[in-house]
């Protein structure tokens, strides 16, 4: 988690063990994704009821739980999250309460013209 969050870089000598074992955290590391720029909202879709199909219909489910807990870091660190159920969605409501969170943030954080 911390070569993630930026707080250490992966040590040149085990890059070849990082790549190995976790690629996804070595692309990270070299493309310096690690300090990303937070942001203000985070619209997160969620996989709503499995599907009957199985879990292969479900994508892949440790995915979805990265994105569940990089949405909690992001909440914790005041960013709003708004969740939409993927399954569910009507894109018009879903952009209206997207809309609507952005218009409300940018009232409360607006500096005040002098």
């Amino acid at each position: 988690m911390q070569y993630l969050s930026g707080e250490r870089r992966v040590p040149l000598a085990r890059w070849w063990k990082v790549l190995r074992e976790t690629p996804a955290v070595w692309w990270i590391a070299v493309l310096g994704l690690a300090r990303a720029p937070q942001p203000e909202v985070l619209v997160r879709l969620v996989p709503g009821e499995p599907s009957p199909a199985g879990p292969a219909a479900d994508g892949c489910p440790g995915l979805e739980e990265a994105y569940r807990r990089v949405a909690d870091v992001l909440r914790r660190r005041r960013v709003t999250v708004l969740e939409v159920d993927a399954r569910r969605v009507d894109p018009l409501e879903a952009a209206r309460r997207i809309d609507g969170v952005c218009l409300d943030l940018a009232r409360t954080r607006a500096t005040p013209l002098p």
